[in-house]
């Protein structure tokens, strides 16, 4: 075999392959835009999420209840104090006595019996004269005798006018005006011969004025009041202005009236001696150890609604005038109210809750008079669950 025939047989053509292409289809352009659509609901719908939760939230407003607290201790007033229980003070004494004169206030008033009198008017119808002696006898309807202050001649016919008083003592001799018969005369000569008054009688009975025990024991107390005064006036100008602090203690020595009760008389004189002991202190100090005293009985999660260390009120329990020291009774009293700190109102106990739910909650812990609760947006009714997003105020 030839060698052309030997590479014409070795080499055979190759066929030709033909490449089609095939075409994929186009994406419309509704697909496109349902999916730009709904990417855009979806970020808004998240948007929307992040800002509802980012902007819920829920305050509660409560008006918490309020507890009287007070604090009563004892405080030594010393010239130098070394101790928390001691305070600087000074101690004087002194005693003042005074006389006054008083006037019964009309509480004694009492009702003296006397005779009742006035004035009648004596008739005479018959045809002579009639005298009639002092102490004549004139009787009235009820059976009430007068008589006479003096002599008279009543004239035939004619009248006259006499003074008369009650024969006996005592209210029943003020009688209205009335018609008197004459029981000395005889029977014919009492239907011509009679009086009558005009006016009512007066004077069966006079109040006088006496001393009761009442009013000795007011001026009493009034004079009591003016020596103290004066005692207090006597100690501060013995220690002077530099401890603004002062308490005092006062006790009656002697007292004495110069009329008993039931005395009749227009004034009256008391004598009374009384010792005083001052206490004279550091007034910021005190004031200072009885706030600490009262916030000592704050219990936890509470806080003073009111607290006014200036009303500390201090009274002399003893005081040892040699030694120059005494000690102090003080008293101070103030108002507390559960704080925001109070486990009452923890945030994650109210989540959840309705407005309503809220307030029975509180009340029934015994915490608050009353709650409210803030929504935002305001269409919320229950409190966010988030606790970061609910607040508690406290009113005070």
């Amino acid at each position: 075999m030839t060698p052309v025939a030997k590479k014409t047989r070795m080499e055979k053509p190759k066929a030709r392959v033909v490449e089609k292409k095939v075409s994929s289809p186009t994406p419309s352009l509704n697909m496109y835009r349902r999916i730009a659509v709904g990417f855009v609901v979806a970020v808004a719908l998240m948007l929307g999420a992040v800002l509802y939760v980012s902007t819920v939230s829920a305050t509660i407003h409560v008006t918490p209840v309020r507890q009287a607290m007070k604090t009563e201790f004892l405080l030594d007033a010393v010239k130098t104090p070394t101790k928390e229980t001691e305070i600087r003070g000074q101690v004087a004494v002194t005693t003042v006595e005074k006389s006054q004169a008083f006037a019964p206030s009309g509480d004694g008033v009492k009702n003296v019996d006397e005779k009742a009198a006035g004035t009648v008017t004596i008739h005479n119808t018959s045809s002579r004269n009639q005298p009639l002696v002092a102490t004549t006898r004139l009787l009235s309807p009820e059976g009430i005798l007068f008589r006479l202050d003096d002599g008279v001649t009543v004239p035939a016919g004619g009248t006259v006018t006499a003074a008369v008083h009650a024969d006996v003592a005592g209210a029943s001799g003020n009688v209205a005006p009335t018609k008197f018969t004459i029981p000395g005369l005889s029977e014919s000569l009492q239907a011509l011969i009679y009086a009558d008054s005009a006016e009512a009688f007066a004077g069966g009975v006079r109040q006088v004025a006496a001393i009761s025990q009442q009013d000795i024991d007011r001026s009493a107390l009034s004079l009591r009041g003016i020596l103290e005064e004066e005692a207090k006036a006597a100690l501060r100008s013995q220690v002077g202005d530099a401890l603004p602090g002062e308490s005092f203690s006062f006790e009656v020595l002697d007292q004495s009236s110069d009329v008993k009760a039931g005395t009749e008389t227009s004034s009256f004189t008391l004598t009374m001696s009384i010792s005083a002991t001052g206490v004279f202190y550091d007034r910021q100090a005190l004031q200072t150890a009885a706030v600490r005293k009262l916030y000592d009985q704050l219990s936890e999660g509470n806080d003073f609604s009111k607290i006014d260390g200036t009303a500390a009120q201090a009274t002399v329990d003893k005081a040892d005038v040699e030694a120059g020291s005494a000690s102090l009774r003080v008293y101070l009293d103030g108002l507390s109210v559960p704080s925001s700190t109070n486990p009452s109102f923890d945030p994650g106990r109210f989540v959840g809750m309705s407005a309503s739910e809220v307030q029975a909650l509180l009340l029934k812990d015994g915490v608050a008079t009353d709650a409210t609760v803030e929504f935002v947006p305001f269409w919320l009714n229950r409190i966010p669950r988030l606790k970061d997003h609910i607040s508690v105020v406290v009113e005070n």
